[in-house]
């Protein structure tokens, strides 16, 4: 919790009747005054009620519509410009994964995938374009037909197309 940008607070119905999450969110309270930014993103899932201490502060709500709690999360995560993802959230009806991949990309965000090195490896077997030694581009469709590369790596594929 010390090392990351964000503090994710899950609130759920049942928030309030468990001991640790206190100390998450007293954790990331403490921190946000510490370094004068935004640490705590609080995440409200199933029933649950948006509570008191979180009213005036950035949250994500993935009750209503869910993938485009996950547009903002990721926008979040890498500093996407609020105006740009909730205008685009305007314009777009999200029913999956690949119309949040789709979303993204109208902004000009490009999604990736982290890959274990073995699996990173067979891919670049397939002429895939080495960008630097950590980055590669290439096309799902290609890889998905390719009999080197892992189910799970296809999987993963299958996921964002």
């Amino acid at each position: 919790m010390d090392d990351s940008r964000y503090i994710a607070i899950l609130i759920t119905e049942n928030y309030n009747k468990i001991v640790w999450t206190k100390s998450e969110y007293k954790k990331a309270l403490a921190r946000e005054q510490k370094e004068g930014r935004t640490v705590m993103l609080p995440l409200i899932v199933d029933e649950a009620e948006v509570p008191d201490f979180i009213e005036d502060k950035i949250y994500i709500d993935l009750r209503i519509n869910y993938f485009a709690g996950i547009t903002q999360l990721v926008g979040m995560a890498y500093d996407l410009w609020k105006f740009r993802i909730s205008r685009a959230l305007s314009d777009h009806k999200l029913e999956g994964v690949r119309d949040v991949r789709d979303l993204l990309q109208s902004i000009s965000f490009e999604p990736y995938i982290v890959l274990g090195k073995d699996d990173f490896d067979k891919i670049l077997e397939n002429g895939v374009q080495l960008i630097r030694d950590d980055y590669a581009r290439f096309y799902p469709d290609e890889l998905l037909q390719s009999s080197v590369v892992s189910s799970y790596v296809k999987s993963l594929l299958r996921d964002l197309m």
